[in-house]
């Protein structure tokens, strides 16, 4: 198969994984009212839920006993919404009784209550962003030259095609809700006689969050990049490359507070890196720049249905995601020729209104063991760990294989 051919192999399949945004549910109350808790006044019922980021209280007075808010029946004391401080970010007035007032009252109120639940970005209280994903595969994998061992790298040279498969296995928490995530990581990449390197990257993962409402969700994303060797200074064996990237990703996630819901990520970047050795020790060190923008699918969704309609909008309206990233990765050969260490340390910062200040920058450390058991086929090992981002924290260990050919 062709270069172009593995391209458009590879988009086709991300083509199939895109899911539509899209809620059940009928109504602001069917969001919230998924767990119903008695309370000391006979006939009166309340909701205490917790969804992601955002904590919902209310009452309502259950005259007729079926423990759903009926459209004749009002409320018992006014809905509540918590941040996940616990501060109070909204309350319905005292002039909200009915069902249909909650309703339009909600409507009214749509993006601080969206705003609150996903924090500006819906896959965020969710295993982490899909803009953290795409950000620590793309400097990782592309951005960081990694060091292998010296005859191995005699060897590679020859050779101009790469092959990556990777399995990740991700322990999180995330607001004092423990899941689990499974990652894979697909990449090729071709380097032409020039030195230019073009490639893609086919990221992915299932988590499943232990949180009130049985959360799992989905990502798959798409990452095309070029990237070449501007200037070498042989004297110093030193190397600088530039390069660039588009890419593209759908999130899809159920619960059972919110039944279905999906987002598209698409956007693009720049990049450099600067790679030194000292006899076999390597030092490479990059920057990256990207820009996301997130939407959803309108044709798709029940027109009839006007709250959901509101979050469609609330997520078109969401700002353009900068990102910036930077780090170095200092690599050594151990046990001669069949061997080598490589250590990572990748910070970000994320730009944009629509994100909590405590959780728009990061910094992931990680670790990665290599051994060649031929000159051109690598395996490798390793563990990472975050910090940084409020209330969020993620341990993973990778286990994976490079062919060269």
């Amino acid at each position: 198969m062709t270069y172009i051919g593995k391209l458009l192999q590879a988009m086709a399949l991300i083509v199939t994984l895109l899911y539509p945004f899209h809620a059940s549910a009928g109504d602001f109350w069917d969001q919230i009212d998924f767990s119903v808790q008695q309370t000391s006044t006979p006939g009166v019922l309340g909701v205490d839920n917790r969804i992601y980021n955002a904590r919902f209280v209310g009452k309502w007075n259950d005259w007729n006993g079926d423990q759903s808010f009926g459209a004749d029946e009002v409320l018992a004391e006014s809905v509540k919404l918590y941040d996940r401080n616990g501060h109070l970010v909204l309350e319905s007035p005292d002039t909200v009784r009915t069902r249909d007032e909650l309703e339009a009252w909600a409507r009214a109120n749509a993006d601080i209550i969206w705003s609150t639940i996903f924090g500006g970005n819906p896959s965020c209280p969710i295993g982490g962003s899909d803009d953290v994903v795409m950000n620590q595969a793309s400097i990782s994998e592309v951005v960081f030259e990694k060091v292998v061992p010296q005859r191995r790298q005699l060897e590679i040279d020859k050779v101009n095609n790469e092959f990556k498969a990777a399995l990740e296995y991700l322990s999180v928490d995330i607001n004092g809700d423990e899941g689990n995530s499974l990652s894979a990581l697909l990449g090729y990449a071709h380097e032409f006689g020039n030195g230019l390197n073009l490639g893609f990257l086919l990221p992915y993962r299932y988590t499943d969050m232990s949180d009130d409402i049985n959360t799992d969700a989905h990502y798959a994303g798409l990452f095309l990049y070029a990237k070449k060797p501007v200037k070498t200074w042989e004297d110093l064996d030193l190397t600088w490359t530039v390069g660039g990237d588009i890419f593209g990703s759908a999130f899809y996630a159920q619960s059972d507070a919110i039944s279905d819901m999906g987002t598209l990520k698409y956007g693009g970047g720049l990049f450099t890196s600067m790679c030194k050795y000292w006899s076999t020790v390597g030092l490479s060190f990059g920057v990256d720049y990207k820009v996301s923008d997130a939407s959803v699918w309108e044709r798709v969704i029940d027109d009839d249905d006007e709250f959901v309609q509101d979050v469609i909008d609330w997520v078109n309206d969401l700002d353009p995601v900068g990102s910036l990233s930077y780090g170095f990765n200092v690599g050594v050969p151990v046990f001669g020729d069949d061997a080598a260490v490589n250590v990572e340390t990748i910070r970000t910062h994320f730009f944009s209104d629509d994100i909590d200040g405590s959780r728009d920058t990061q910094t992931v450390i990680g670790l990665t063991f290599s051994y060649f058991p031929t000159d051109t086929f690598e395996i490798t090992m390793g563990g990472r760990t975050t910090f940084e981002l409020d209330d969020i924290e993620i341990y993973g260990i990778t286990i994976g294989s490079i062919y060269r050919y």
